[in-house]
């Protein structure tokens, strides 16, 4: 009897650790069958993934990106067909504000957007968008140094604009600073012989021209 019991022990043994095997694996199997990492939040919001906005000092304009949601489900999972047949009618909105913009700051109209754009392009069906990216450019005037926050929030096929604005997924979470600096030296190039202005030069090369003010770089005439 004890050999049967041995043996009947053996095959309990076996079953159960076949058994707790299967079950460690099998998250790990249903996660890359049903979930795309990539996105984050629930893929229903359609909410704009991988914003990034980006100051290009030649041009004196700033460059936002980021990317449509793919179709594997997103972090929460559960992306409807419904969701991605009408990703062709979603627009995004992009906002600008010198502090971070927050749902509320949305809904209650604090800030207007500064232009719209379509989730697909006209030659795109749904699926061919899926995690396109799409971007928008801001022209900055030389009247805005400073440090900006920029956010894309998404308006559904039906109409409504959501106003999910998470950090480092649909808005920066570090400012972006600007620095006009092209436009009023060349004008000042212009005016000085127009105007007969002496300039300290050492303030010009050697200065911060950021804080200087046109004081700190005109040399005063002395009466002789």
């Amino acid at each position: 009897m004890g050999p049967a019991m041995s043996a009947k022990s053996r095959s309990s043994f076996s079953l159960v650790f076949i058994l707790l095997l299967s079950m460690i694996s099998l998250p790990s199997a249903m996660a890359d069958d049903h979930y795309d990492y990539q996105d984050i939040g629930d893929p229903n919001d359609v909410q704009a993934q991988e914003m990034q906005a980006v100051w290009d000092s030649t041009y004196e304009h700033t460059r936002v990106t980021w990317r449509n949601i793919g179709g594997d489900g997103g972090t929460l999972g559960g992306i409807s067909s419904s969701t991605i047949q009408n990703l062709p009618l979603v627009k995004y909105r992009v906002y600008r504000a010198a502090q971070p913009i927050n749902a509320t700051d949305i809904t209650d109209g604090n800030y207007s957007y500064f232009t719209e754009v379509d989730a697909c392009l006209p030659e795109q069906d749904a699926f061919s968008c899926l995690d396109q990216e799409r971007s928008a450019i801001f022209l900055t005037p030389h009247s805005s140094n400073g440090s900006y926050h920029y956010a894309v929030t998404t308006v559904l096929s039906n109409g409504t604009e959501h106003g999910l604005v998470e950090m480092n997924v649909s808005q920066n979470y570090e400012p972006v600073m600007n620095t006009i600096l092209a436009g009023s030296l060349g004008l000042g190039v212009l005016l000085i012989p127009l105007l007969g202005i002496r300039v300290d030069l050492e303030a010009v090369l050697f200065g911060d021209l950021l804080t200087a003010n046109w004081g700190d770089l005109l040399i005063k005439s002395r009466s002789h």
